[in-house]
């Protein structure tokens, strides 16, 4: 091939990865230019997997209120790019993802997202294992936040807590450890900071906030099926304004693998949050922390879930004490045809007392079924519902829906 063949070709990946969606969708551009270039492209171990997805929905309560409103139809536009390298001793994924979602009605205000995230890991000696994750996430909380195909970020429970527009940038960096002491043992170390930043809050008392997580754990292979972890770990939450936290918690437990695509963990022990309220007064909560994971893994099926209670950081001005229930399944119902289930509900409430403005539960469900059209091109469509009910309020609000989608993208991103 020609070097002015290969000047075009460059140029033009360069010009297909450029996408505008709005409201900082330059962030998108940026950085799908710089995944997209030819240095990139040309490095045969790097592999870049686009995809886009073109949607139409109805749902009959979008803002999720308990006052009057209206169903509303929506389009929405939702292009992902992916560039990952593996070896042997390292890997490197990144991922930009946006979703532009557009309403037909003029009450309803259109929304914007995009997320930029980085998984990577080094493996320098065989006792050593150096891992560093970073997330960018600029999203609304008119809505949901955009979805994975997991179950979503656990940590996260401000999903559903305002039914007005107010943009949100997320932030999250990961760094972390881990160390073989034998060949049964290991010891691992993680960092992270989470920095989250609101825009046109109005009257909804959001407040930006930092939240601080250090952790360490030890795990010792007990039988070839099973390993008993111990994990010792503290936070400090601190909110632009409300009220500060620092939490302390000692957790151990086992991690059970019943076949080569069945495995399942389960952490449980104690912790104690100190609030200091605006007026310098400090009150102690004790809490019971729980973490039960499983996870399955096949040709056929993909599953993980979640039941979690923990003290999570709020936008709302302080730490809430939540118990969640997460779960994602996938299965191939045939070559062509497949179904997916995903649900998660959660209730948060103040560790001390009440609080109207976290006292809340949320639910929200969604089952669908996609058919692959041809090696490129798939359809689905999925009915989804939302529940939410504030302690304060008598009654919750409910929303239903259904959405129909065509899917662009490589055989392996499906």
């Amino acid at each position: 091939m020609s070097s002015d063949s290969n000047a075009t070709r460059d140029r033009r990946a360069t010009e297909g990865c450029v996408l505008e969606l709005g409201n900082g969708g330059w962030r998108l551009a940026t950085g799908a230019l710089l995944l997209c270039s030819p240095v990139a492209l040309q490095a045969a171990e790097w592999l870049f997997d686009p995809a886009v997805t073109v949607a139409a929905g109805y749902e009959t309560n979008a803002a999720l209120t308990t006052g009057p409103h209206d169903a509303a139809s929506y389009t929405e536009l939702y292009p992902r790019f992916n560039i990952r390298r593996k070896t042997e001793t390292s890997a490197v994924n990144l991922e930009l993802l946006g979703r532009a979602t557009y309403y037909s009605t003029d009450d309803l205000e259109d929304t914007h997202e995009e997320r930029v995230a980085l998984s990577s890991f080094v493996q320098p000696t065989e006792r050593t294992k150096l891992g560093l994750d970073a997330v960018s996430l600029w999203d609304t909380l008119f809505e949901s936040a955009v979805i994975d195909s997991d179950t979503g970020n656990s940590e996260d429970v401000d999903i559903g807590l305002v039914t007005t527009r107010v943009s949100r940038n997320r932030r999250e960096v990961r760094p972390s450890a881990v160390y073989a002491l034998t060949e049964r043992s290991s010891v691992a170390f993680r960092y992270q900071l989470t920095d989250v930043l609101f825009d046109d809050v109005g009257a909804t008392g959001l407040v930006d906030y930092q939240l601080h997580f250090l952790s360490g754990a030890y795990s010792y292979r007990l039988t070839d099926t099973n390993d008993l972890q111990v994990v010792a770990r503290g936070s400090q939450y601190r909110p632009a304004e409300g009220i500060d936290s620092d939490s302390a918690g000692l957790l151990a437990g086992i991690s059970h693998k019943f076949s080569e695509t069945l495995s399942s963990s389960i952490l449980a022990g104690a912790g104690k949050t100190t609030e200091t309220m605006t007026d310098g007064s400090e009150v102690d909560s004790n809490t019971f922390i729980l973490e039960a994971r499983a996870t399955q893994r096949s040709e056929l099926s993909r599953l993980d879930a979640l039941i979690s209670r923990d003290v999570q950081a709020s936008g709302g001005g302080r730490s809430v004490s939540a118990d969640q229930f997460r779960v994602f399944w996938d299965r191939r119902l045939s070559p062509t045809i497949r179904l997916r289930v995903r649900a998660t509900v959660f209730r948060n409430q103040a560790l001390e007392g009440t609080d109207s403005s976290v006292d809340r539960r949320y639910a929200e469900a969604e089952v669908g079924l996609g058919w692959i059209l041809a090696p490129e091109w798939s359809l689905s469509t999925a009915y989804k519902y939302r529940n939410r009910k504030y302690d304060v309020e008598v009654d919750s609000a409910q929303s239903s829906g259904v959405v129909i989608a065509v899917i662009w993208a490589p055989p392996q991103q499906r």
